[in-house]
């Protein structure tokens, strides 16, 4: 429930206490992460750097003796550890998105027992993939049979986070022979209690994240008490599904974070390396690119924060939202880095030099696009919703002013994150874009009308293709106008944004040039706006700058980094 005030003393606090990752006299540092990653170790000196500040206590719900209120926070800071190093991010968010399930629909012993744990420092895992049945859940084969009192437990688990070195883990098993969308259930388990029952398979050698325990285990007839399972038997799906709501919200900070120190590294090449007789900046292109880059960056956090808001004003959105978050904001992050990574040129594959943190970013940051949902198993649940929204286009009779200004104005308290009302599908229109209709502001009213006739053509080709018997949320054409809805998404909470929070955004962001070129972009990458205005690219490089300058994060929320 902080206010924006309290969020950003929060990540100043935690900034100050991690200290700058380029000197390497702190715990964490860039050369040390670097090491770590060429050593494919976990970096478990900085991860309990990072418990002793408290991190551990922002997993848990304040009603259980945590820290956590808004999610904002716990998005915060994320993105603060992982500006530094996307492993350590991943690594201690992982424990957070394994509580999920009992966040929701644990009982109160669960939830009691969990918090205690997770307070201490016990780190837990989230046991859901098979390696013959990999996003496809309901094909699960690790199953859960009834006994006198209990359960008995058998099978195999693949291409688990922290499957190792976990504590404690959440476990979805087939608990009908039948399986089907009331076939499973998700159990809590005591790793600690199963013994010589519990093996584990090789760590998986990745591309990026190296440090990581990607794993697997294995039961074998493990007996555990009836009190083990997590909420009502036959709905492990359903529990599973509205946490991928929450966990997929939150990956977007992991994302931001890793965009967010490339992009820096740009800059301080861009300034520092002189060709043709004047700094890499001065070069047209260079800056456009970079100024580009930055707008990317603010509209994709500012979409971000919004929909981390949602989880607690606007729940029952959140079936279409956190698909929209999952699917477009790994998706910019990396056209950031890889932007970033022609402009810092050959140096961006090097293992060595003081850019050498940006080739271990570039192969860290493809991961966040395939945790909880790969970005087509997104798409395909964003396809599936276009023909309603498309339907229900109109329908909402009166502006939701009061739930929108709840969800855009950041220095508005926002509720705590209890037990939210999420549900598996989404029964109303969008309200964001329903408000858009509604929105009447003289400095940004082109804007806004260009983005509603966007609506209507994307609504319009839907609807002409279903009443032909032509739409198939399955097809590569349904995936294309699904990405459509993605950047009319974001361009909708970047102009409300901009309106809501216009009094307490910095100088350079109350100027209207960073909504002005978002929305350029969008209608370009639409085919709705041939070419983009160069002076608006060189003026955001120039703000870029000025952030540099001043030691910001480069967000909309301005946060002073460590020195």
């Amino acid at each position: 429930m902080s206010s924006l005030h309290e969020f950003t003393q929060l990540l100043e606090s935690f900034e100050r206490y991690l200290g700058n990752p380029d000197n390497q006299q702190n715990l964490i540092n860039w050369q040390q992460i670097l090491m770590d990653d060429e050593q494919e170790q976990l970096p478990w000196p900085q991860i309990k750097h990072i418990q002793q500040w408290g991190f551990m206590d922002y997993l848990v719900p304040s009603h259980l003796g945590g820290t956590l209120n808004s999610l904002v926070d716990l998005f915060g800071l994320a993105k603060v550890i992982a500006r530094r190093d996307v492993t350590l991010s991943v690594a201690l968010g992982l424990t957070f998105f394994a509580a999920l399930p009992v966040w929701l629909a644990g009982d109160e012993a669960q939830q009691k027992k969990l918090a205690k744990r997770i307070r201490e420092g016990q780190i837990s895992a989230f046991a859901l993939t098979e390696q013959d049945h990999g996003s496809d859940l309901v094909a699960n084969e690790f199953c859960a049979n009834k006994i006198e009192g209990g359960w008995k437990l058998s099978g195999e688990k693949w291409c688990i986070n922290f499957a190792t070195f976990s504590e404690t883990v959440t476990l979805l098993c087939r608990t009908h022979s039948k399986g089907g969308l009331l076939g499973f259930s998700l159990f809590f388990l005591d790793k600690s209690a199963l013994g010589s029952s519990c093996s584990y398979l090789p760590k998986l050698l990745t591309h990026g994240v190296r440090g990581l325990d990607i794993s697997g285990l294995t039961l074998e007839n493990v007996e555990i008490p009836k009190e083990n399972i997590i909420g009502k038997e036959q709905r492990g799906l359903e529990v599973t599904a509205k946490s991928f709501q929450i966990s997929r919200t939150l990956l977007a900070g992991i994302a931001l974070g890793g965009a967010d120190a490339a992009l820096r590294l740009a800059v301080d090449f861009s300034l520092q390396r002189h060709l043709y007789g004047k700094a890499a900046f001065a070069i047209p292109v260079v800056q456009q690119r970079l100024g580009e880059q930055f707008t990317q960056l603010l509209l994709a956090e500012c979409t971000s924060l919004v929909v981390v808001r949602a989880c607690s004003v606007l729940p029952r959105q959140m079936s279409l939202w956190s698909a929209i978050i999952k699917y477009l904001i790994p998706k910019i992050s990396e056209d950031i880095v890889e932007q970033s990574a022609v402009i810092v040129g050959a140096r961006a594959y090097l293992r060595t030099t003081e850019y050498a943190v940006l080739q271990k970013i570039r192969r860290d940051v493809q991961v966040v696009g395939l945790f909880d949902g790969s970005s087509q198993v997104n798409l395909s649940l964003i396809a599936g919703n276009l023909v309603p929204q498309a339907q229900k286009r109109g329908s909402t009779l009166e502006a939701p002013t009061l739930k929108i200004k709840e969800l855009f104005q950041m220095d508005s308290l926002c509720k705590p994150f209890t037990r939210p009302d999420l549900s598996l599908f989404l029964h109303e229109e969008d309200l964001i874009f329903a408000h858009l209709a509604y929105l009447d502001v003289e400095r940004i009213n082109p804007l806004i009308h260009a983005i509603r006739s966007e609506i209507q053509r994307l609504d319009q080709t839907v609807l002409s293709l279903h009443e032909k018997k032509r739409f198939d949320p399955k097809s590569l054409a349904a995936f294309d106008l699904a990405e459509q809805y993605c950047w009319l998404f974001a361009a909708s909470c970047c102009l409300h944004f901009w309106y809501y929070n216009q009094d307490v955004l910095t100088d350079e962001l109350k100027s209207l040039d960073w909504v002005n070129l978002a929305i350029q972009m969008i209608l370009k990458k639409l085919r709705a706006a041939p070419i983009l205005d160069s002076s608006l690219q060189e003026s955001m490089a120039k703000h870029l700058c000025h952030y540099h300058q001043k030691n910001l994060m480069f967000s909309v929320v301005p946060v002073q980094l460590a020195e």
